[in-house]
């Protein structure tokens, strides 16, 4: 897997990848949301919904915008991953 410009360190990437990948047996599969963090200090949720159809749409609850990524690489590359 190609790490983005992304300032978390690439475990905390990967394991980003590896629950959104493995999500339906990931611990955090019963959760209606996942909190998500940006490098830029910006904090979001994605919906346990948008993660199972892979639609990943992170709203952010410090500027109320939506990011929609069209993958998990996309995302990452942005700054994203989880918190």
């Amino acid at each position: 897997m190609e790490f983005g410009i992304n300032m978390y360190c690439k475990e905390t990437q990967q394991r980003t990848i590896d629950v959104f990948d493995n999500f339906e047996v990931s611990s955090l599969s019963e959760l209606p949301i996942i909190c998500m963090k940006n490098y830029d200090g910006r904090f979001g949720i994605i919906r346990r919904t948008d993660i199972i159809s892979k639609t990943y749409i992170i709203t952010s609850n410090t500027q109320l915008k939506h990011y929609r990524y069209d993958s998990i690489q996309h995302m990452i590359n942005d700054g994203w991953v989880i918190d």
